[in-house]
C-alpha cells in the first residue's frame, strides 16, 4: 500500500459509499456526507467532481454499485431524508 495525495476536489471523509473503477478512473458516489459524484484519475492523480448523465439517485449510503458498459448502477441503500429505502 502507498498513500497517494491527489490534488483537486476530493470527496469529504465518508463511510458507506461506493466506488467503481472504469477506464483509468475511480468514481465515488454517496456515503455519509457526500452529495456529488467524484472522479479520481489514476494517471494524473487528480480529483474532480463529475456530472452524471441519466437518472441520478438522491444522496444515499449503504448501497452497492457496479459498472456495465459506460453506466454506473446503484443498488439499494438508504436516503435519510425520505422514507425511500
Amino acid at each position: 500500500w502507498e498513500r497517494i495525495d491527489g490534488v483537486g476536489v476530493s470527496p469529504p471523509g465518508v463511510y458507506h459509499h461506493s466506488a467503481v473503477v472504469f477506464q483509468g478512473s475511480m468514481y465515488v458516489f454517496g456515503g455519509s456526507t457526500a452529495t456529488a459524484v467524484y472522479e479520481y484519475r489514476f494517471g494524473t492523480q487528480t480529483w474532480s467532481t463529475t456530472i452524471a448523465r441519466g437518472y441520478t439517485p438522491r444522496p444515499r449510503f449503504g448501497h452497492a454499485a457496479t459498472v456495465w458498459h459506460e453506466w454506473m448502477f446503484i443498488f439499494g441503500g438508504f436516503d435519510p431524508t425520505s422514507d425511500d429505502q
